[in-house]
This record gives C-alpha cells, sequence and structure tokens, in this order.
C-alpha cells in the first residue's frame, strides 16, 4: 500500500504525464481556443490558469519596464472572465486559429482592456 505522500506524487505525475503528452499545449490559439472550451474541468482550469499567469506576468513586467500599465481594466479581473475575453475574441477572430497563443491571448485583452490604442483587425501571426 502506497503512502500518502507517494499517492500524492504519483497523481501529480499521472497528471502531468499526460499534459506533457500534448506537447505544447498553448502552441497555437486553437490549442488555447480547445482547452478553454474543453467539458473537463482540469482542461478549462489550465486554461484559465494560463491566461491568468500571462494576463499577470504582462501587466507586472510591462509596468515595471514602462512605468505604466499594459491593460487598463477598471476593476480586478478573474481566470474566468479572462477565459470569457478570449473565447470571444476566437470568435471574432477565427482566422487567427493558426496564430501562436499568446499573442491572440495579448491581442484579446489588449482589445478589452485597451489604455488608449485602436482595437485591432486580429491580425497576430
Amino acid at each position: 500500500m502506497l503512502k500518502p505522500i507517494a499517492l500524492a506524487i504519483t497523481v501529480l505525475v499521472t497528471i502531468f504525464g499526460e499534459m506533457v503528452a500534448l506537447a505544447d499545449p498553448f502552441e497555437t490559439t486553437a490549442d488555447v481556443d480547445k482547452l478553454c472550451r474543453s467539458s473537463m474541468p482540469m482542461e478549462t482550469t489550465a486554461c484559465s490558469s494560463y491566461l491568468l499567469g500571462f494576463w499577470e506576468g504582462m501587466d507586472n513586467t510591462w509596468g515595471a519596464l514602462k512605468g505604466h500599465a499594459v491593460f487598463c481594466n477598471r476593476a480586478p479581473v478573474s481566470a474566468g472572465v479572462l477565459r470569457e475575453v478570449f473565447m470571444t475574441w476566437v470568435d471574432h477572430h477565427p482566422s487567427q486559429y493558426g496564430a501562436k497563443g499568446f499573442l491572440s491571448a495579448m491581442q484579446a485583452f489588449l482589445d478589452a482592456y485597451s489604455c488608449s490604442r485602436p482595437k485591432s483587425e486580429g491580425n497576430v501571426k
């Protein structure tokens, strides 16, 4: 019988092993969108976590380098809200399915939370 810690490690290795088997699950817009729209909670959580991490990383890095926010939101955003923003953007820009996932996430957030920049035409390749 496995000890609780060994069992927990086994479960984590199994879960992460399955995710690694996907190669880069966030490489393209289509990859991210598929995870976001999944009926599997683990996949939607992966999507939401990726988008929130991207949001926070860009906002913190840009703020430190440029001295101002990259995204201008009036209220704190949640991972679920960012997921909805991303999926809505993808619905309006289906030609970007092959684009890099992080570029589409950036453009979706800039379009939704632009400080003063005009909205994009959706081309992010």
